[in-house]
């Protein structure tokens, strides 16, 4: 048996315990034959960059994505609603939207997304009611008020044609209801619907008034 010099070690790996080292170091060395071994902060990456993909890819971020898009829907829903006056023609709709999509930023909160899409969803739906609803009764209260407006305007003129007989208090208190009426118009643009209908009777007082004042006298 050849005799070992003290210190020397054998030029060869026993087999079994080590053998693993080989195809870490066969992994180690580049493709293009270069000693060096690759870039730890590259490698990093790359696991990074791995692991974000299955992230991005699992159900937990799909139903994420499906929530922020529910509620991107949601917002313009709402938005829509407030500008058509919901708040104002439809306001028990315009407040359950508003407080469906708060609950559903409280489940969102919680990482719940998909009780958070769902009552997001439900959010979409209520606020385009709402706007549906604000849209057909704003449009029916400034027909009706229109036609009231109109009608006040009817009366005006018909008393215009007395004015060949008038005094000139009368002219002025004519001249008075005139500038009265168009305001009117002008309250109306503005959907100042309660002023009108507080103007409205004070004009119809004043215009019954005058109608006995100017009326002739038949002669016995």
């Amino acid at each position: 048996m050849p005799h070992r010099v003290p210190g020397q070690g054998s030029s060869r790996l026993p087999w079994g315990k080590k053998t693993w080292i080989i195809p870490v170091c066969l992994f180690l060395l580049p493709l293009n034959s270069a000693f060096s071994l690759p870039d730890p902060h590259a490698v990093t990456k790359k696991i990074e960059e791995s692991a974000r993909d299955l992230r991005e890819k699992g159900p937990g971020m799909q139903a994420l994505a499906d929530w922020h898009e529910a509620w991107d829907e949601a917002e313009k829903a709402i938005e829509a609603a407030r500008t058509d006056g919901a708040p104002r023609y439809a306001p028990e709709q315009y407040a359950e939207a508003m407080e469906l999509i708060e609950r559903a930023k409280g489940y969102a909160g919680q990482r719940s997304y998909l009780k958070a899409k769902y009552l997001a969803l439900q959010a979409t739906q209520t606020a385009h009611a709402a706007r549906e609803s604000a849209r057909r009764i704003r449009s029916e209260k400034m027909d009706e008020t229109k036609e009231r407006i109109d009608s006040l305007g009817r009366r005006i003129t018909g008393l215009e044609k007395r004015g060949e007989t008038l005094s000139p208090e009368q002219q002025r208190e004519l001249d008075e209801l005139l500038l009265a009426w168009k305001d009117l118009y002008h309250a109306l643009a503005l959907e100042e619907f309660d002023a009108i209908d507080t103007l409205i009777p004070e004009i119809e007082k004043r215009l019954e008034a005058f109608a006995v004042e100017t009326t002739p006298t038949k002669e016995p």
